[in-house]
């Protein structure tokens, strides 16, 4: 009985850390951010400890860092700009890596800027479909 009220608890478990989404069509989505950008991570700002102990064990990733502004498509930014990215910490934030660059939809909450959940903020590998529909929307 306690193997398998350990089985079911784990599995409650997972199921909760999970991030769910129901995704808008990304048209609503352009509409309704104030902040659309390609960006570099810079800096990884969460420490190394949080990292690897709060992270799922990710030592070369991050929920806070600092960006460069590559291309502002929606909002107040200049290119080159270093802006500092928090986090609220949830299941569905994006983890960062350093280096790299994102398309991300931004809000702002007081005086930091977060992610969006459930957008369209992705590695730039994975973002040109939604890239090409973000300069077509604002082109309009």
């Amino acid at each position: 009985m306690k193997l398998i009220t350990t089985f079911i608890l784990t599995i409650y478990t997972s199921i909760s850390l999970a991030c769910t989404c129901d995704m808008v069509p990304i048209e609503d989505e352009i509409r309704e951010t104030d902040y659309i950008v390609l960006v570099q991570i810079v800096e990884l700002l969460d420490t190394k400890e949080e990292r690897e102990d709060y992270y799922f064990s990710k030592p070369d990733q991050s929920y806070r860092v600092k960006v460069k502004i590559l291309k502002t498509f929606k909002g107040e930014f200049q290119t080159e700009q270093i802006v500092e990215l928090g986090s609220d910490f949830s299941s569905c934030d994006i983890y960062y890596i350093e280096n790299n660059e994102y398309l991300l939809f931004l809000i702002k909450e007081g005086d930091k800027y977060i992610t969006k959940h459930c957008s369209y903020s992705e590695h730039v590998d994975n973002a040109e479909e939604n890239i090409k529909a973000v300069e077509a929307e604002l082109n309009q």
